[in-house]
């Protein structure tokens, strides 16, 4: 039985109760997104370098102003991936597995999160993210850098198999102090890996397949 909707265990905030899904920001933001993609494409024929300054900055600004990750701490990561039977960031010698149960974080947003298994070099951790196919990227954690063994020198990205994908990047915000600490699967990892992600409002259940076909199988056999 996957773990559906849980409560944001934080007593410093000034509101810990259950919210429902706002599916109308999560629209939102894809909208915006849409329009961001067209101004982009339409600047890049016209003034090429222009938008070639602002596409370098682009992901990070975009995120950090679209998302309202405010919601999310340190703290709030640790909580989710026990909650999903995994110490935060703990080493593993699991193999990926699919359909991913994951759970819907009620500290403000209805955050939909996932743990999932991220290799670099001999390092083999699970990590908590968030989803969200409204970010135009694909963000990891100063935290789980340095559980794969990135302390010395720590990149502003990288490519990671996560969760048995090969070449997966995943960016590090080290100039956004909203951003260093989070870990978020954006537009980018599905666009890459195809996977699926289906979502019950009404029973708060939250899993991830690892493609629509897989999907469609699994509710064709409860059926």
């Amino acid at each position: 039985m996957p773990v559906k909707y849980i409560k944001c265990p934080s007593k410093t905030r000034k509101s810990d109760n259950f919210v429902e899904f706002d599916a109308g920001n999560q629209r939102s933001i894809k909208s915006i997104m849409l329009c961001s993609h067209f101004a982009v494409k339409r600047l890049r024929s016209i003034l090429p370098s222009v938008a070639k300054r602002f596409l370098e900055d682009y992901p990070s600004r975009f995120v950090g102003e679209a998302l309202w990750l405010e919601d999310i701490l340190r703290e709030d990561l640790v909580f989710i991936s026990e909650s999903l039977g995994q110490p935060y960031l703990a080493e593993t010698k699991d193999e990926p597995k699919f359909p991913v149960s994951g759970l819907v974080y009620s500290a403000t947003n209805g955050r939909r999160c996932v743990n999932l298994i991220v290799e670099r070099g001999k390092k083999k951790i699970y990590v908590p993210f968030i989803i969200d196919s409204g970010s135009p990227t694909n963000l990891i954690s100063e935290d789980a850098l340095a559980a794969l063994g990135l302390t010395d020198y720590i990149p502003k990205q990288l490519n990671v198999t996560l969760h048995g994908f090969k070449s997966i990047t995943l960016n590090y915000s080290a100039d956004n102090k909203k951003l260093k600490d989070i870990n978020l699967l954006g537009y980018q990892f599905f666009q890459v890996t195809k996977t699926y992600e289906s979502f019950n409002a009404e029973s708060m259940e939250l899993t991830l397949h690892k493609s629509m076909a897989e999907f469609l199988k699994t509710v064709s056999t409860q059926k």
